[in-house]
């Protein structure tokens, strides 16, 4: 290959900057995109532009490529011929963004070391420190945070690294962050900390381990039990309820745990902990509903056989004989 494209450059003199027909690229993104240093060489050698953007692949820069790919050399070649680590693709990625988020860490390693921006921000408002922990890259969170990333940075949803390494499952990212500081009672705008997001008990028990407030109430007055029981996360449901967490906890709407998971047809193992757990099957919610009549509004069957066998009573005709005294009081 590098005899044909040395025939191409030199013998044939082919514009180095052209971009195909069909694949709108120069050869230069496309030795970026294979590794190939020795062609990229050849061809920068020939004046191809480091800089060049392609019209059909979200206007990457060959840097971009060599970045998403994981080829540290290429990308070596590419800075020293002056490439801008801090270029912009269509989606507002930079390099170090992309190689942050596929976790290359060796390319993050050399980026930063050659000016890499660490605050810059996708399409989406997230920096490398997000993207690296919302895809579980710790080795990345490492070396960002050892260059200074800040770990309370937010993206557009207010949700700063933690909370993106909780709702991911991540536990190791997790613990790179709190070995780094990272307060793990943060809580976004919607007042969720990393606990209400925690996808897993490992994340679960890591968070408590550092002082995670396991009652802790999110803007509507939702606990992480009731996030977890909502969301079917049996195990973080678990580690709450060992934690000695309250299992009839109410939200602003007077909706329990257990009303929350009744709602849902697919989480019977959480419905099971919670009445083990000493959750009140008959709790009303401010819509005077109980666990039952939201398992039967919503038509889940299995979940209304579940709660009857465990003593759920009917209440609807009381309901309905309350909604009409009411009515007649008001008459």
């Amino acid at each position: 290959m590098h005899d044909v494209a040395t025939f191409l450059i030199i013998d044939c003199s082919q514009n180095v900057n052209a971009q195909g027909f069909v694949v709108k690229e120069t050869p230069l993104h496309v030795a970026a995109r294979y590794g190939r240093v020795d062609i990229a060489q050849l061809l920068l050698e020939h004046g191809a532009d480091a800089d060049a953007k392609a019209q059909s692949d979200n206007n990457n820069t060959p840097l971009h490529l060599a970045s998403q790919g994981g080829h540290v050399e290429v990308a070596e070649v590419f800075i020293d011929h002056g490439a801008a680590t801090d270029a912009r693709n269509y989606m507002n990625y930079t390099p170090l963004l992309l190689a942050s988020k596929v976790g290359h860490v060796e390319i993050a390693r050399v980026l930063l070391e050659n000016g890499a921006a660490m605050d810059a921000r996708n399409y989406a408002n997230r920096t490398p420190l997000v993207l690296a922990s919302q895809y579980g890259h710790a080795e990345v969170v490492r070396v960002l945070l050892e260059h200074g990333a800040d770990t309370e940075d937010r993206c557009m949803s207010d949700s700063n690294p933690l909370q993106w390494a909780s709702m991911g499952g991540h536990v190791e990212v997790a613990r790179v962050l709190l070995e780094h500081g990272v307060d793990v009672k943060s809580q976004d705008r919607s007042n969720k900390t990393a606990l209400h997001w925690a996808q897993g008990k490992k994340v679960a028990q890591l968070l408590l381990k550092h002082g995670a407030d396991a009652n802790a109430i999110d803007i509507r007055r939702r606990t992480p039990l009731h996030h977890a029981s909502e969301d079917g996360h049996v195990g973080v449901a678990r580690v709450l309820l060992e934690h000695g967490v309250d299992a009839n906890a109410q939200d602003a709407d007077n909706l329990t745990p257990l009303h929350l998971a009744s709602s849902d047809g697919r989480y019977p193992d959480v419905i099971r902990l919670l009445l083990q757990y000493g959750s009140d099957i008959h709790a009303w919610s401010g819509k005077r509903q109980t666990p039952l009549m939201k398992a039967t509004a919503a038509g889940n069957h299995s979940i209304m056989q579940l709660l009857l066998e465990h003593g759920a009573e009917d209440h609807r005709l009381e309901a309905f004989s309350g909604a009409v005294n009411d009515c007649h009081d008001l008459g």
